[in-house]
């Protein structure tokens, strides 16, 4: 199994963690020691913070949740039957955004905020938390 890309964070873990959350496309791994979930997404997926796409287009059957993951220098083993090979892994830099005054002015802002006015709601609120949401409970205490 091959990885595509990933981040420059990362290529550069080193280490233990876990299978947290397994998806048809998406596989989340936790690492307690360092308490960050690092995500292995398949290759039409688009490139992200802290995760890596793989030469795959799905996982059905691959990943277990529980699968002990190893993270090393000669790539990412998971469970005793998965090896992702780093070697051939191309490195993803995230865009650099920058909001610029000639950006700022290209927003349209009118348009949202009519959006947002057609989703207000009885209370002109945008949160629709309603029973016994604790949440919800706490904000109508007066």
């Amino acid at each position: 199994m091959w990885a595509l890309t990933a981040d420059a964070d990362f290529l550069a873990q080193r280490g233990q963690g876990q299978v947290e959350q397994v998806f048809a496309r998406a596989v989340n791994i936790a690492l307690p020691a360092r308490q960050q979930l690092l995500t292995l997404l398949c290759e039409e997926y688009d490139n992200a913070p802290n995760s890596c796409r793989l030469a795959l287009t799905h996982f059905d059957d691959l990943f277990r949740h529980g699968d002990k993951v190893q993270f090393d220098d000669q790539g990412i083993t998971v469970g005793q039957h998965l090896h992702i090979e780093m070697s051939r892994c191309r490195r993803w830099l995230s865009p650099t955004l920058q909001m610029t005054a000639v950006n700022f002015h290209l927003i349209a802002w009118l348009q949202w905020h009519d959006i947002i006015h057609q989703h207000l709601g009885e209370n002109e609120t945008l949160f629709n938390y309603r029973g016994d949401n604790p949440f919800y409970q706490a904000l109508n205490k007066e």
